[in-house]
């Protein structure tokens, strides 16, 4: 009887649906309470989860990047450098641009064409001191007549770009003029083209510069006298500025020249003729890097 009991008490709950969730309900309950434990994982809506950058699996390291008026360029970990030092060039190449970067930075190569390829520096293999490095006019495709005549390393494109011209022109354009949002290798009208380099260097923040030209006179001025553009292709503003010898040979940083003391060249008002070189400085060969 008992028995017979248990199986009408069973068929009938079978035959109520909302009998039986009571029941799962109870029993659920009953388990949680004897073995349940707080919730270990955490529940996260599909759309607040983003898929991981490239960059955070790529390794990063300080390396060291040089490039060679032959247009060799290397990239070395400084871990290499410190157990070899001594770089390996080609009779008579010498080394351009000396600059310490992140694997993760992006790089920016200006050609003489007046165009700028652009890669991130992790694509570009890791060499040692002792041998030549990448042969860039096959690294990036240039042209026959085409070279690469200044590079830079940028984590976030800060800073500016100085092109000064042949002219007695000085551009002065934003590294932001660079920055695209797609992966593009090669940007054209990378700089004003109409007239010859005399210099192109990177500066953080405005700073002191100095040329000189080929008759032999100098000026030193503060870039802020420059306006900042973000053309990337603009002829900049007249800064030296004389009748007889029209031409700028060479333009830099102010501790990056070759003069005995470049402040002694120095103007507050542009454009400028600037001095006669001094008897310590007349001595003085500015190399061209563009011949």
């Amino acid at each position: 009887d008992v028995l017979r009991q248990e199986i009408d008490d069973m068929t009938a709950l079978l035959e109520q649906e909302s009998e039986i969730k009571k029941l799962m309900i109870t029993q659920l309950k009953e388990i949680a309470k004897k073995y349940g434990k707080d919730r270990l994982t955490t529940l996260i809506d599909k759309n607040t989860v983003s898929a991981p950058e490239e960059a955070e699996f790529i390794e990063d390291y300080n390396c060291k990047i040089f490039l060679t008026r032959d247009n060799y360029f290397k990239k070395i970990s400084l871990a290499s450098l410190r157990a070899y030092a001594e770089q390996k060039l080609k009779p008579d190449d010498v080394i351009l641009i000396e600059q310490e970067a992140s694997n993760k930075e992006d790089i920016l190569f200006f050609s003489s064409h007046g165009q700028v390829y652009k890669a991130h520096l992790y694509e570009l293999a890791d060499c040692k001191a002792s041998v030549l490095g990448e042969y860039l006019p096959n690294l990036l495709g240039l042209e026959p007549d085409e070279k690469i005549v200044y590079a830079v390393t940028t984590p976030d494109y800060s800073g500016m770009m100085i092109f000064a011209f042949e002219n007695g022109k000085i551009a002065k354009v934003s590294m932001k003029g660079y920055e695209t949002k797609t992966n593009r290798k090669k940007l054209t009208g990378a700089y004003y083209t109409k007239s010859p380099l005399a210099g192109i260097f990177f500066l953080a923040e405005d700073g002191m510069i100095t040329m000189t030209s080929r008759g032999g006179r100098a000026l030193t001025c503060s870039s802020e006298l420059i306006s900042l553009k973000s053309k990337r292709d603009t002829q900049g503003v007249q800064v030296y500025l004389s009748k007889r010898d029209k031409f700028l040979q060479s333009c830099c940083r102010l501790e990056e020249s070759k003069l005995e003391d470049p402040m002694v060249y120095k103007v507050t008002k542009i454009p400028n003729a600037g001095q006669r070189l001094k008897g310590e400085d007349e001595a003085v060969k500015q190399l061209n890097l563009f011949e």
